[in-house]
């Protein structure tokens, strides 16, 4: 996918120059019948004369055909969002089944060596199944080959009957979910997910879940536009391609106006043209598209950060903190004012700083007054 600051720049990625080399082509053809109907070169001496068509028929035929281009676009964007939103709901439904798993299996009395292996199987077969996922979206087909260039995390420690199942597999995204479930089923039979029966059910229900929007996700990438509507909306756009420098030469009186007339109304269409071939299908690998691999690279980062064992265990206070006072009126506006004071020093000039004083004291007090007032929760700073 591009990141862009300015949209009127940059080629990577853009409808305009093919959009552009077809107006121009059409805008050619017309400065060029204008030219020899100028210049009464035959056949095209009285050209202005045996060809004319009315303004509102002309203007029908157009109507009708920017509607067709412009209802493609609009669903071409529709399956573009919709793919995107259901992406971004497979990861998160991936990244919760993961996370759950891992911070389950944490409680466990097990054999700490035990757990380990449980959660690093765990968190390559994630892996495995996100990048499997997102190379089926993309197209491709399940090999050696497109595994490593998936960037999926270490897969050489897994038996190698279970990899071989997978290579040109059909089924292969299925089967590793089997395998998903069946580990899943292994860890609560052999207690290393230590949680009451309901809630270890959400995993499920979450890896499930994912499941369900990668074929959702599937079905956007594999279903096409329908085929009459693509096919009549593209034979009646070569149709105005042809008729629109016969109708711009018959109505103009300069060669530059025909071709600059032309070249718009046809540049616009195969405009929005491209643009609905482009959108979609947003799981491809163009430049337009989906940042697939990058989407996989975030998944492995945010799955390994589970491994660490600093996030093993759940947060708790430092000895001796006074947590039940750490949320009062006092702490609240301390934490204010001093969060306050650093955005103003961060967006202030050293010439303002010393003006600015006599107003970050009138503010507290201010604030003062608002906290003892019980408003503190409330207080937005100008």
């Amino acid at each position: 996918m591009i990141s862009y600051k300015y949209a009127l720049f940059g080629w990577r990625g853009s409808v305009v120059p093919k959009a552009a080399l077809i107006g121009a082509l059409s805008g050619l053809i017309s400065a060029g019948l204008k030219h020899m109907e100028q210049n009464g070169i035959a056949p095209f001496a009285g050209f202005h004369d045996w060809f004319v068509i009315e303004t509102a028929a002309f203007s029908g035929i157009m109507s009708v055909l920017g509607f067709l281009v412009i209802f493609r676009t609009s669903h071409a964007y529709g399956r573009f969002k919709e793919g995107s939103d259901m992406l971004s709901n497979f990861r998160a439904c991936l990244w919760g089944t993961a996370s759950a798993t891992i911070a389950y299996s944490n409680l466990s009395k097990k054999p700490r060596e035990e757990i380990d292996e449980f959660q690093h199987m765990v968190i390559r077969l994630m892996s495995l199944f996100s990048g499997m996922c997102l190379a089926k979206l993309e197209g491709e087909e399940v090999t050696d080959r497109s595994i490593n260039n998936f960037g999926i995390l270490d897969c050489t420690g897994i038996d190698s009957s279970t990899l071989d199942a997978l290579v040109n597999e059909p089924a292969s995204v299925e089967l590793v979910y089997h395998y998903i479930e069946s580990l899943l089923a292994q860890g609560v039979q052999k207690e290393y997910i230590s949680m009451p029966p309901p809630i270890i059910s959400r995993i499920f229900q979450q890896l499930e879940k994912s499941f369900a929007t990668y074929n959702s996700c599937r079905e956007v990438a594999v279903i096409p536009f329908p085929f009459p509507f693509a096919q009549a909306t593209t034979i009646l756009l070569l149709m105005h391609w042809l008729m629109t420098p016969l109708v711009v030469a018959s109505w103009t009186k300069a060669r530059g106006m025909a071709f600059t007339f032309t070249f718009v109304w046809v540049f616009m269409l195969w405009c929005l043209r491209a643009i609905s071939m482009e959108l979609e299908n947003p799981f491809g690998n163009y430049a337009n598209d989906l940042p697939i691999k990058e989407y996989q690279m975030k998944m492995n980062t945010k799955l390994i950060l589970l491994l660490k064992p600093s996030v093993r265990k759940a947060p708790k206070f430092n000895n001796n903190y006074d947590y039940a006072n750490g949320l009062s009126s006092e702490s609240l506006l301390h934490s204010i004012v001093h969060a306050s004071c650093l955005t103003e020093l961060e967006g202030s000039t050293p010439d303002q700083d010393t003006d600015d004083d006599d107003d970050d004291d009138d503010a507290e007090e201010d604030l003062s007054c608002m906290a003892s007032e019980g408003l503190g929760y409330n207080f937005v700073r100008k």
